[in-house]
C-alpha cells in the first residue's frame, strides 16, 4: 500500500492532477485517503454544531482517534465498508439536522467560515 501512496502523490505533484486512472490504480491507498479525510471533516462538524443526541458521533470520534495514534502502520478497526456507512450515515444525520434547525447556531465558527448571505 505505501507503493501506492507513494505512486499517487508523485503524480499528484508532478502533474499536479490525478484522474480515474490513477486513483483505481491506487484505490487501496486513495480508498483509505478519502474516507480519513471525510470522517476529519465529520468530526469537525460535530464539534461545531449543537447537535444533542447523536447516533454516530461516538463512532466517529473513535475512528479519528485511531487514525491520530498511527505513525507508520494502519490502525486496526471495522472494515472498510463498514467505516464507509457509519461515514455516509453521520454526514446524513448532520444534513437532517441542519435541515430541521430553524437557528443552525454554530459554536466557535473558524476564521474563514462565514455564513452565506
Amino acid at each position: 500500500m505505501q507503493s501506492s501512496a507513494q505512486d499517487f502523490l508523485l503524480t499528484l505533484v508532478t502533474d499536479n492532477a490525478i484522474s480515474y486512472y490513477q486513483e483505481a490504480r491506487a484505490h487501496a491507498w486513495t480508498s483509505g485517503f478519502y474516507l480519513n479525510d471525510a470522517y476529519f471533516r465529520l468530526d469537525t462538524l460535530y464539534g461545531l454544531l449543537p447537535i444533542d443526541k447523536s447516533a454516530h458521533r461516538r463512532e466517529v470520534q473513535e475512528f479519528v482517534a485511531r487514525q491520530k495514534k498511527i505513525r507508520s502502520k494502519p490502525a486496526l478497526g471495522p472494515p472498510l465498508g463498514d467505516n464507509w456507512d457509519t461515514a455516509m450515515n453521520a454526514a446524513q444525520e448532520i444534513l437532517d439536522w441542519t435541515r430541521s434547525s430553524s437557528t443552525s447556531t454554530v459554536r466557535d465558527r473558524p476564521r474563514g467560515m462565514r455564513s452565506r448571505p
